[in-house]
């Protein structure tokens, strides 16, 4: 666990604790525009760091055999074989789950040569 765990898990404990004290000034027909406010200016700017460090953050590139793991299971590129035109890419799906089915959305492997094209 890093430090950015706890540190997104308390942003989203004071979002919730925020949110629960707009609905209840709502409720008792308070004007809450400045903690509203807030709590968007507090969204935006988790929003804006997340897309920062999104865009400025190399990609990780995993070498042939190295496995890349998602909670339970991992996957990793065994063989590359030319084969005509095409090239036939063997994987190697890895699952450590006991009785629970898991999947992964969007795993995507991008091959690239020596001289890091696609």
């Amino acid at each position: 666990m890093t430090l950015f765990e706890p540190l997104f898990l308390l942003c989203v404990l004071a979002l919730l604790v925020s949110l629960v004290r707009l609905v209840y000034l709502f409720a008792r027909q308070q004007l809450a525009r400045s903690l509203a406010l807030r709590i968007a200016a507090c969204i935006g700017v988790y929003l804006d760091a997340l897309i920062t460090v999104s865009v400025l953050s190399p990609a990780r590139i995993y070498q042939q055999g190295e496995a890349q793991c998602f909670d339970d299971w991992c996957l990793a590129v065994d063989r590359v074989e030319r084969d005509g035109g095409a090239l036939r890419v063997s994987l190697n799906v890895i699952s450590q789950a006991k009785r629970v089915t898991q999947r992964e959305l969007g795993v995507a492997v991008n091959l690239t040569d020596e001289h890091g094209r696609v």
